[in-house]
């Protein structure tokens, strides 16, 4: 039996039998496709009694029935006999191999997942019984282009979707398609305020006040770090860790595919004026005048009783060591130091004879000393040749009331620009 299957695969056209019957076992495509139609026509003198078929069919026709045209649809792949058997009794059989038909679906597999700067490599793997089919791949809007092997790898460079098509002549079989959304080759994007920005020694600001961070696409911002291009790239957060003097801080994103983008910000630190009060002991104190308002050389934080806020622009007189001035015998200016006034910067020390390290203080920038040494009843004499008061526009008051001073020495004072002297010297002796 099997020799006369393999006699009727492939054959097409009629056969006539030496029984009678002729009959034609034709199928609607040889090309791939999701199901066949088979048309069977038989026709037989005698008259055809019934057709039978492995695809299922099984009918009988009324006497004297001598040409018959059926179909039946076909999805699977196989061999399938056809028989006609007329009114004699008498049988005639056409076998068919149905290889066309395709079962599976084109699997599109990307090689990531996950966010990436790369180019994604995406693998198609065509259903089996493709090659006789025409096979097609879209990336984008770009043009269709033909596949030829089983399995077909394309390199995706930007994300769109791909879509794949198994054909016939006539028809679209089969499809498939993938989105890809998962490339990112964007930097981000990193830009700083305009200008340079000023600030006092000890400001605390934190520094993404001065940055603005776009992470311009998809892949979010993994790290962003603030650096000090000016002190050995040293990672900072805040301006309060900067050192006095122009530094210029980079700020650098980084995005979780690793590409990273760069802005930078100047930022200058003036100096500030602090002053920390000590107690030595319960008659005895000491104000440290320094830049940084940390703990003086050769005091403890134990000894620290109060200290002030940035008093560079002068108004002293609001600092809490203000409640102690009859007990501070001692006033030392530590370090170098550089307001732009020096209002009340002393008023009120009565017991202090001397001003330690007085040199210290740079008044190149002081436009007001507005009672600068008012009430230093103790005070005997003051050397002030190193002042620079070319800027000073304020000296109210300034010796006011320092009945004990005997010898200033003003030799270096500029005057030109002063509007206000009154009471300048007043109940002073010298």
């Amino acid at each position: 039996m099997l020799n006369d299957i393999r006699d009727y695969i492939k054959s097409d056209g009629n056969v006539k039998e030496n029984n009678g019957i002729t009959l034609s076992v034709v199928l609607n495509t040889e090309g791939i496709t999701r199901k066949v139609i088979v048309t069977i026509a038989a026709i037989s003198e005698d008259g055809i009694k019934s057709l039978t078929s492995t695809a299922g069919i099984n009918k009988t026709y009324s006497s004297g029935t001598k040409e018959i045209l059926e179909t039946c649809e076909i999805t699977e792949n196989g061999i399938y006999i056809f028989t006609v058997e007329n009114e004699k009794g008498q049988k005639s059989s056409r076998g068919i191999l149905i290889d066309n038909i395709l079962d599976g679906i084109i699997k599109m597999v990307p090689d990531k997942t996950i966010i990436t700067k790369d180019n994604v490599q995406l693998t198609i793997t065509w259903p089996e019984g493709s090659e006789k089919g025409t096979k097609e791949i879209k990336v984008g809007n770009n043009a269709w282009q033909s596949a030829s092997s089983n399995t077909s790898v394309i390199e995706v460079t930007e994300n769109c979707v791909v879509r794949a098509r198994l054909s016939n002549s006539s028809e679209e079989v089969v499809q498939g398609s993938i989105t890809i959304s998962n490339i990112d080759k964007n930097h981000p994007i990193v830009t700083a305020s305009p200008g340079i920005e000023e600030i006092k020694n000890g400001d605390s600001i934190n520094l993404n006040r001065y940055f603005t961070v776009n992470q311009n696409g998809i892949a979010p911002i993994e790290k962003i770090a603030y650096t000090d291009t000016s002190n050995g790239n040293k990672e900072i957060t805040n301006v309060n860790t900067l050192s006095a003097g122009t530094h210029v801080i980079k700020c650098t994103a980084i995005k979780t595919t690793g590409l990273s983008a760069s802005a930078t910000k100047t930022i200058v630190v003036e100096k500030g004026v602090y002053a920390n009060l000590y107690k030595i002991n319960d008659i005895e104190y000491h104000l440290i005048f320094n830049s940084t308002g940390n703990i003086a050389q050769g005091y403890t934080q134990e000894q620290l009783v109060c200290g002030s806020e940035d008093i560079s622009n002068g108004r002293a007189y609001t600092a809490p060591w203000k409640e102690y001035l009859g007990d501070i015998k001692r006033v030392i200016i530590e370090e170098e130091i550089s307001p732009k006034s020096t209002e009340l910067y002393f008023q009120g020390l009565s017991s202090i004879n001397t001003i330690e390290n007085l040199e210290n203080l740079k008044t190149d920038n002081v436009t007001s000393m507005y009672r600068m040494f008012y009430e230093c009843s103790s005070l005997t004499s003051l050397d002030l040749q190193h002042f620079n008061t070319s800027n000073v526009e304020n000296m109210h008051g300034m010796f006011s009331c320092c009945e004990k001073l005997q010898t200033v020495n003003i030799s270096s004072f500029d005057t030109s620009r002063v509007i206000n002297m009154e009471l300048c010297f007043n109940l002073v002796k010298a």
